[in-house]
């Protein structure tokens, strides 16, 4: 969801700064097929968990961070693009590691949880029924630095994020600014 608001947010700017939205559809993205397997796991896993736990079974822990390693790849593949790619590469890494030193699950903090008002969330978690998060539990948790710890609320969207999406984030909006050729007069003078 981070990543889509970048993206949207990345549009905006790219217009403000003299872009073009056109240019969006003439990148050639190298590796699609990894992209469509990683969403398509994290729909099973994410929107379908009864059907996730009976098709995969004793390997449902692995399916996420699985599904990350698909859209790693698909990140890795677009290398070329620029160093806004490496950004997004750092960020996805992080939540990648933070994520497989966990069992496969993104370790989440209660309270900022609770400041967001997900209460129902928070009873899914607490009985253990998310194949993607965990509640952040000290002493138990291994790089809890890296988890789901920041609560933000701007406008109608709320969530928790880590130093990976921190990452992540403006790494999204600068490649599509990039992508949109914003600013193009201003890199020229630069070059």
């Amino acid at each position: 969801m981070l990543a889509l608001s970048a993206v949207v947010a990345g549009i905006f700017l790219g217009l403000a700064l003299g872009g073009n939205a056109r240019n969006l559809g003439t990148v050639k993205f190298c590796g699609g097929t990894y992209l469509v397997l990683g969403v398509l796991l994290q729909i099973l896993v994410r929107l379908l968990p009864g059907i996730a736990t009976r098709a995969l079974g004793p390997t449902l822990p692995y399916a996420y961070p699985i599904s990350l390693g698909f859209v790693l790849a698909f990140i890795w593949s677009n290398r070329r693009l620029g160093r806004a790619v490496w950004l997004i590469l750092a960020g996805c890494g992080l939540n990648v590691a933070v994520i497989l030193a966990n069992s496969g699950r993104m370790p989440v903090s209660l309270p900022a949880l609770q400041l967001l008002g997900y209460d129902g969330l928070v009873r899914i978690l607490q009985a253990g029924a998310s194949g993607t998060h965990v509640i952040l539990t000290a002493g138990a948790t291994r790089l809890p630095y890296l988890a789901d710890l920041f609560a933000l609320r701007p406008l109608r969207f709320a969530g928790v994020f880590s130093v990976g999406d921190i990452l992540l984030v403006p790494g999204v909006l600068w490649l599509t600014v990039q992508v949109m050729g914003g600013c193009s007069r201003r890199r020229e003078m630069l070059e």
